[in-house]
Parts: C-alpha cells; structure tokens; sequence
C-alpha cells in the first residue's frame, strides 16, 4: 500500500456504521475528561498564584510591623494594630494561615501539572487512533 493513494482493493470495507460508532464513542469520552481537566487547570491557574502572593503577604506584614520601633503613643498604637492583625482566620468551617495559603498554592500548581499531563494522556490514548 502507498502513502500517497488509497489503495480501496487492499483490505474490505467493514460496515460504515460500526468504526463511526467507535470513533464517536471516544470522541464523546475524550470530550468530557478534557473540559473536566481542563477546568481544574484553569482554576489552578488562576488562584495558585492569588494564594501564595496572598500567603507571603500575611506573612510579611506581622513581620514587617515588628521591625517598626516608635516611642510614645504611637508605640501604644502600633502595638495596637499588631495586636489586630490575625495569625490564623476561621473562615467556613476552616483554619486559614499564611502558610497553609502558600501550601494550598503550590498544591494547585501540583494539580495544574497533574491536569496538563492527563490532558495529554487521554488525547494521546483517545483521538490518536486511526
């Protein structure tokens, strides 16, 4: 057989019903994973970096506020505001730190790569078959 014609005597045509069948059966998996996968990418990539420059800005500003030294009653204010800003926020049923902000940025980094890489995965299994 040749690559530049269709040779039709070579092999006998099956039924024009049952390869579509499959070809479409596929392309209607392969079409669900992708929008789901590609869904969670893009969350992933839109809050990971929301979250960890979040996180490094909780993390610095107590850090920040220390480092000031005042003298009078600006000490008492600033030691006012220090004692204001919060180490840890319960928000829905949940603890929020700096650092679990910066974790939970670099595990959505994680799912971007894992969302990417299945992406790839069932395109390659999926749609690459003749």
């Amino acid at each position: 057989m040749s690559y530049s014609h269709l040779d039709i005597e070579d092999e006998p045509l099956p039924p024009a019903f049952l390869p579509q069948l499959g070809r479409y059966a596929r392309l209607a998996v392969w079409s669900v994973l992708n929008a789901a996968l590609v869904f969670g990418e893009q969350i992933g990539e839109l809050l990971a970096p929301l979250f960890i420059l979040a996180g490094i800005i909780w993390w610095a500003v107590p850090k920040a506020l220390e480092a000031i030294t005042l003298e009078g009653p600006a000490a008492d204010l600033l030691q006012n505001v220090r004692n204001h800003v919060p180490h840890d926020v319960y928000l829905s049923g949940s603890y929020y730190s700096a650092s679990s902000l910066i974790s939970d940025g670099l595990w959505l980094i994680a799912l971007v790569a894992i969302c990417r890489t299945a992406t790839t995965a069932i395109t390659t299994l999926l749609l690459d078959r003749r």
